[in-house]
C-alpha cells in the first residue's frame, strides 16, 4: 500500500513540474532562444535589453552627440565614414559630419590643417574680445573652407578641430603639438602641416578698426577678401627653410594675385618655434584679421587653395 502511495505521488509531482516547465518556457521563451544563440553560436551573441532607466540614459547621451556635430561643419564626412563616389562628387557639403573633430577628405592625406588658437573669431562675432566658441565665425570655419578648397583641386586633407585655447589660452602649442604627433602617428602620409590662425591687433578706436580692416582686406577679380600672410618662428631648428618656403608662396601668390598678401613676419620671442619643427614643409597662415568678416575670410580660402596647390606641384608634390 505503502509503494502504491509514493508512486502515485512520484506521477503528480513530476506531472506538476512538466505543467511549470512549461509554462515558464511560454513566459520566457526569448530569453531561452538567446541562451540558444549565445551558446551555439558566440560570434551572433545577443545583448541583455538594459533596464528602462540605461535605455533613456543612452538616449540622451545619443542626442547630445547629435547635437555636438551638427553644432559644426559642412562637408565631406571624415575617413571613418568616407564618401562614396556619388557623394564625394557633390558640390554641397551640408550633410557632412566630423568624427572626434577630424574630418579626411581622401585615404593618405598630404595635408593637415589644424588650429592652435581655434577660438579666434571674426568681426561677425565681437564677444570676448574675437575670441570664444562660436564656431561658424572662426579660423575653424575658414579651415573648413580651405580643406573643402583644397579637396576640390584633388589634394588629400585631415583637418582637426580640437580647440587648443579653450578654455586655456596659455599652453595652447604645447597642446597642438600633441594633435600634430597624433596625426602623424595615425597619418604618416601627411607632408605639410598649416596652422590657420587670423591676425590680431589691440584697437582703441574706430579708426585703428578702419586702418587694420583696410590693411587685411583686397579686392580681388572684384569681391573683397581677407589677405594672408605666414608666420615664421625663429627658434625653430629648421627656421632658414621655413622662411624661405614662406616667402617663395607669399612671391608666386602675389604674381597671381597682386595684394592678396601681407609681408612674412618672422617671430624670435618667447617659445618661438609654433610646432613648425614637426615638418618640413610648416605653414603657419593667418587668414585677415578681427575687422575681417567670416565671408571675407571664406572668401580667400578658393585663392589660398589654388596658390597652395599650383606652388606644390611646382615643387613636384
Amino acid at each position: 500500500m505503502v509503494s502504491k502511495r509514493l508512486i502515485s505521488l512520484s506521477l503528480i509531482t513530476c506531472i506538476a513540474c512538466v505543467v511549470c516547465l512549461k509554462k515558464s518556457y511560454a513566459l520566457e521563451n526569448d530569453e531561452f532562444l538567446k541562451f540558444l544563440m549565445n551558446t551555439s553560436y558566440p560570434e551572433t551573441k545577443l545583448e541583455q535589453p538594459k533596464d528602462e532607466k540605461e535605455a533613456k540614459d543612452d538616449s540622451n547621451n545619443e542626442n547630445k552627440s547629435d547635437k555636438k556635430d551638427d553644432e559644426f561643419v559642412k562637408m565631406y564626412v571624415g575617413e571613418e565614414n568616407l564618401p562614396t563616389v556619388e557623394s564625394s562628387n557633390k558640390a554641397s557639403s551640408e550633410s557632412a559630419k566630423y568624427v572626434d573633430n577630424v574630418l579626411v577628405t581622401k585615404n593618405e592625406p598630404q595635408i593637415l590643417i589644424y588650429h592652435t588658437h581655434g577660438g579666434e573669431t571674426y568681426a561677425n562675432n565681437p564677444a570676448g574680445n574675437y575670441h570664444s566658441e562660436d564656431k561658424a565665425n572662426s579660423t575653424l570655419e575658414i579651415g573648413a573652407s580651405l580643406t573643402q578648397q583644397l579637396n576640390k583641386r584633388g589634394r588629400a586633407v585631415v583637418h582637426n578641430t580640437t580647440y587648443h585655447d579653450i578654455p586655456q589660452f596659455v599652453g595652447a602649442y604645447g597642446r597642438s603639438l600633441k594633435t600634430i604627433e597624433t596625426m602623424q602617428t595615425k597619418y604618416s602620409s601627411i607632408d605639410m602641416i598649416i596652422d590657420l590662425h587670423r591676425d590680431g591687433r589691440t584697437l582703441k578706436t574706430k579708426e585703428d578698426e578702419k586702418k587694420f580692416k583696410d590693411a587685411c582686406t583686397a579686392n580681388i577679380n572684384g569681391e573683397n577678401v581677407a589677405k594672408f600672410l605666414f608666420v615664421v618662428g625663429k627658434k625653430s631648428p629648421n627656421y632658414s627653410k621655413n622662411l624661405k618656403l614662406a616667402e617663395e608662396i607669399t612671391a608666386f601668390a602675389e604674381s597671381k594675385y597682386p595684394g592678396i598678401t601681407r609681408p612674412v613676419v618672422t617671430k624670435g620671442t618667447g617659445n618661438a618655434r609654433y610646432n613648425q619643427h614637426k615638418s618640413d614643409n610648416p605653414l603657419l597662415i593667418e587668414v585677415g584679421g578681427q575687422m575681417n568678416t567670416t565671408e571675407e575670410a571664406k572668401a580667400s580660402t578658393k585663392y589660398i587653395a589654388e596658390i597652395i596647390d599650383e606652388f606644390l606641384k611646382q615643387k613636384g608634390m
